[in-house]
């Protein structure tokens, strides 16, 4: 059989569209997005500072490519936000992080991009109490999606969880919270 015989050979290739994460996700969703490329990128070049990963991303702005995604509009503010949050705190976030996993996994033995996206979420729901634990634990599943095709999603979802359980349990608990709102207005 010679080589134009294969499958792959008679396939026409088709070049690589870009995907603008922006449109696909949301600004602040992609804001997320790229808060756990820049905390991937800080863990793998070892960087100390901030600032020049907040000036890298400022100066390009609507340019940033990432894996064949541009990433167009997103909210800066939470960008940043999540960038020196999670600076800031780091050794509390993978304190709790750690806590949440399970007996077979510590934080050395996780890929870096699962760590940034677990930091980035473990912070959101610690200290971003204006975004809904719910909504958190979603964007963070979405976006392991975008790295991950194997099992990680579920550890992300499942490790976001049990921390939001512990973070914010009247979050998760709808009904409940809502039969204690009402069974406070009735006694107003």
């Amino acid at each position: 059989m010679s080589t134009t015989d294969t499958p792959e050979a008679d396939t026409p290739t088709t070049p690589v569209e870009r995907v603008n994460v922006s449109h696909a996700l949301g600004p602040r969703s992609a804001a997320r997005y790229a808060a756990v490329q820049a905390l991937y990128q800080i863990e793998a070049t070892d960087e100390v500072l901030l600032e020049p990963v907040l000036k890298v991303f400022e100066r390009h702005f609507n340019m940033i490519e990432i894996d064949g995604m541009e990433l167009g509009e997103y909210d800066q503010q939470l960008f940043q936000s999540l960038l020196e949050g999670v600076a800031r705190v780091a050794a509390d976030l993978d304190d709790m992080v750690y806590g949440a996993l399970s007996e077979k996994w510590s934080l050395a033995r996780l890929d870096s991009v699962m760590r940034a996206i677990l930091r980035a979420g473990t912070f959101e729901l610690s200290e971003r109490l204006d975004i809904p634990a719910k909504v958190t634990i979603n964007e963070y599943i979405t976006i392991a999606n975008l790295f991950f095709f194997g099992k990680e999603p579920a550890m992300v979802n499942a490790t976001l969880f049990t921390l939001a359980e512990t973070l914010r349990p009247d979050e998760l608990d709808a009904p409940a919270a809502a039969a204690a709102t009402e069974a406070e207005t009735a006694t107003d």
